[in-house]
């Protein structure tokens, strides 16, 4: 018995000295737990920070990484501490094994999948905490079994599903959080008989119906309590009002009601009080400034009314008070006076009161509140009068925010001194004068917002300054002169670049280029000129792009087309001239196209945005042609007007100049004839006497004839007249132009000489139509039924003129009229 004795003290001896993991090599349960961890890291996928290296056969697994096992009972685990090693894969069902588990802590990794049901086994299970994962499926029931948890937290899931009605056995729980995942139905009321409960967190999930009204009753010991973004309606139990809480939220649902006069009184320990985004009415309690530990005090979107309270000026731990968008009654220097008490909170960096339909003038006191101050909001009220001046003093400030007002006079200077500004938003007001170049000097500044208001004069250079701003709209101000080339250069602008609607003239300089990561850019409604720099296709980022109503001209920019992203490109009413070029149609995300009344010609492409009507405005360029039917554009005719497609304008002053040449032509025709027409006259005379004496004497043909006979060959010339043509004329004149060769022929009778007629015009004759009308009828030798030769006048015309001949009678020419025209050897 003594030997048995003694081989048991040394055996204790040795597991002393050689750890629990010897003694769990013999002792039973140890193999369970071992093969239980193995099975655990099995499931795991991926281990960034080698982990699991440890895990292995030389080493006893109670010396694991992240594994602790009992004093007590050893060789048993009972706790696994694996928290933010960026784990991933699944949490094995093998965990159920370990019954002797305590904790197990895998918050901070990546696990995915359900929470294994059978995690109920754990029945000595005292905290749990899965938060921070990716885990999905519901909340097993059976954790309700692990009586003894005293921390749950499975916040940061993608758990969905309802709350166990059965969380309120568990008696012991001083911690439950279920923040941030998907779960659904109401709050169990068994919550309520949790009286160890300290911290209940739902924060962010659906949970509607009413916050139930025995929660104050029992969980007595209750100091967290965040049920905010969740659908929860009805009122605040009057019970919660008599805890202990030090943090009370309800933001973001549809709780209404009003806060009791004396909430100041019941919770004085209250430091952190969140109701924004609810549909609390009343007025904001007084007494609230008995709670003096309070740092955060956020009642913004409701319908408080009544008068902002000057007591809150006794917090002084505040550090964060939004009252915006309430129903507050400030309008005039007594309802102001809060902002003066509020100078006493010396730790505030938060102020918001915008949304309240404040008006009356901001008092100087603001510039008096904490150095401290990071956020003053103010925006969408109606406050009149000046920005103070003492705002230079805020130094720590960091974003200042006064748009949507009625603000007065200028800039103050001093914002310059604010060197921490990232957010300047001073947009919608009515203030006038210059941009300070101070401005310049916020190197810090992200945003700067100073649209619509009354600005005047040139855009600082000095603003070139601000390397770090991401976002600048000077837009719809009255500012002039050229955009200084120093802001174009700001590489770091990103979200938008908004000069539209100002009057700045000159061209864009084309270290436009330099705004790679621009996203919209606005331009429009200024008188700027000149062409479109190429450069403008390195913004690769943009998204918008409008300038349209200026003075830009020559042609848009094929590099335009490396825009890729470019959605909406607006460069109407402008001066552009030229062809579309073929590189917008790869712009294959572009819904608006806006190229309306330029100058525009060629052929429209039926590619990428082209495609659709609706998305294309090419209104007043009238060269355009083709593209799909429903832009109504006329087709294009042929490979002419491919390459060259003429405006409207253009064909009118063709028109207006061929007309013009015409008409010149006419004017030179008729000086001519009448000149020719004058000097005929002098020579008129001697013809009507020839004529008269040879239709009463025969002409004297023989002695003519015989005058004639003796020369060589001679030309004879045959007309004849069609009478009709010159009823009504008083004494016709015919004029004889020479036109072409005529036809060799014989003599005939009544020959007429007319000498050397070189010049164009041949003879004139003076006759009244008796006198024509009897040649033509006596004699017949005009007959319409004799031969041509026979109707004919005949003349005897020099060899060197062979030409046809036209008849003009008194200036008007007679189409009608027939001339025969003879070559003959001899005039007899």
């Amino acid at each position: 018995m003594y030997c048995q004795f003694f081989v048991a003290l040394l055996l204790s001896y040795y597991y002393c000295l050689t750890g629990f993991s010897a003694a769990a090599a013999i002792l039973p349960g140890n193999h369970t737990d071992k093969a239980a961890l193995l099975q655990f890291m099995a499931g795991v996928t991926d281990d960034p920070f080698g982990v699991f290296q440890s895990w292995n056969n030389s080493n006893p697994f109670c010396d694991w990484t992240g594994i602790s096992c009992s004093k007590q009972h050893p060789g048993r685990v009972i706790a696994i501490q694996l928290d933010s090693l960026s784990l991933s894969g699944a949490i094995s069902t093998s965990i159920s094994n370990l019954t002797f588990l305590q904790s197990l802590l895998l918050m901070n990794n990546s696990f995915s999948g359900s929470i294994p049901p059978d995690i109920g086994k754990l029945h000595r299970l005292q905290h749990l905490n899965l938060s921070r994962n990716s885990l999905t499926g519901v909340v097993p029931h059976s954790l309700t079994n692990c009586s003894e948890l005293q921390t749950l937290g499975l916040y940061y899931n993608q758990l969905h599903g309802s709350i166990p009605s059965e969380i309120g056995s568990l008696m012991k729980l001083q911690e439950l959080n279920f923040a941030k995942n998907n779960l659904t139905g109401s709050m169990p009321s068994s919550l309520a008989n949790i009286s160890s409960l300290v911290i209940l967190n739902l924060l962010s999930n659906f949970i509607q119906g009413n916050i139930p009204e025995n929660l104050g009753l029992f969980a007595t010991n209750l100091s967290y309590l965040s049920l905010s973004e969740n659908e929860l309606s009805g009122t605040i139990p009057p019970t919660l009002f008599n805890l202990s809480l030090i943090y009370l939220g309800f933001t973001v649902n549809q709780l209404h009601g009003s806060l009791p006069l004396d909430i100041g009184m019941t919770l004085p320990n209250l430091q952190t009080l969140l109701l924004s985004n609810n549909l609390f009415g009343g007025t904001l309690p007084a007494s609230l400034a008995n709670a003096t530990a309070i740092r955060i005090l956020d009642m913004s979107t409701n319908s408080i009314g009544g008068r902002v309270p000057p007591e809150l000026g006794r917090l002084q731990d505040l550090v964060h008070l939004n009252l915006g968008s309430n129903k507050f009654q400030i309008n005039d220097p007594d309802s102001w006076r809060f902002m003066d008490s509020l100078t006493n909170c010396s730790k505030l960096q938060v102020l918001a009161l915008n949304r309240n339909n404040a008006s009356g003038v901001l008092p100087e006191s603001v510039g008096n509140l904490s150095t401290n101050l990071r956020l003053l909001m103010l925006w969408t009220n109606s406050i009149t009068g000046r920005i103070p001046s003492g705002i230079e003093n805020l130094i720590n400030l960091e974003q200042l925010l006064l748009s949507r007002n009625n603000f007065i006079g200028s800039i103050p200077d001093g914002i310059g001194q604010l060197t921490k500004l990232k957010k300047l938003d001073l947009f919608i007001n009515n203030l006038t004068g210059q941009i300070p170049s101070s401005i310049g000097n916020l190197t810090q500044l992200l945003n700067l917002f100073l649209s619509d208001n009354r600005l005047t004069g040139h855009i600082p250079s000095t603003l070139g300054k601000l390397k770090n701003i991401i976002a600048l709209d000077l837009s719809n101000n009255g500012l002039n002169g050229s955009i200084p080339e120093e802001i174009l250069s700001l590489s770091s602008l990103s979200f938008f670049f908004d000069l539209s609607g100002n009057s700045l003239s000159g061209p864009l300089p084309s270290t436009v280029g330099s705004l790679k990561k621009l996203g919209i850019f606005g331009l429009s409604r200024n008188k700027l000129s000149g062409v479109i720099p190429a450069t403008l296709g390195s913004c690769e980022q943009l998204e918008i792009l409008l300038m349209g109503n200026n003075l830009f001209e020559g042609t848009i920019p094929s590099s335009l087309g490396n825009i890729k992203g470019l959605q909406e490109l607006n460069l109407s009413h402008n001066r552009l001239s030229g062809t579309l070029p073929a590189s917008l149609a790869n712009l294959q995300v572009l819904s608006s196209l806006d190229l309306s009344y330029n100058h525009l010609h060629g052929e429209v492409s039926r590619e990428g945005a082209f495609r659709n009507a609706s998305a294309v405005s090419l209104l007043g360029n009238d060269g355009l042609c083709g593209g799909i039917s429903s832009l109504h554009l006329p087709p294009c005719l042929g490979s002419s007007s491919k390459k060259r497609g003429w405006s409207r304008s253009q064909k009118i002053a063709v028109i207006v100049a061929v007309v013009a040449f015409i008409l010149f032509l006419l004017f030179l025709s008729s000086l001519a004839f009448l000149y020719w027409r004058r000097r005929l006259k002098k020579q008129a005379p001697s013809l009507p006497s020839f004529v008269d004496k040879g239709r009463k004497h025969g002409m004297e043909a023989s002695g003519k004839r015989k005058r004639l006979s003796s020369e060589p060959k001679t030309h004879h010339l045959s007309f004849s007249i069609d009478s009709s043509m010159l009823e009504g004329e008083e004494g016709p004149m015919l004029l004889l132009n020479r036109k072409d060769g005529g036809n060799e022929g014989r003599d005939s009778r009544s020959s007429l000489h007319f000498g050397d007629l070189s010049s164009a015009v041949l003879a004139i004759f003076n006759m009244d139509n008796k006198a024509l009308r009897g040649w033509k009828h006596g004699g017949g030798m005009l007959d319409e039924r004799t031969s041509p030769e026979a109707r004919a006048g005949k003349g005897c015309l020099p060899s060197e003129i062979d030409s046809v001949f036209q008849v003009v009678v008194n200036g008007r020419r007679v189409s009608e009229a027939r001339g025969w025209f003879h070559e003959m050897d001899h005039c007899q």
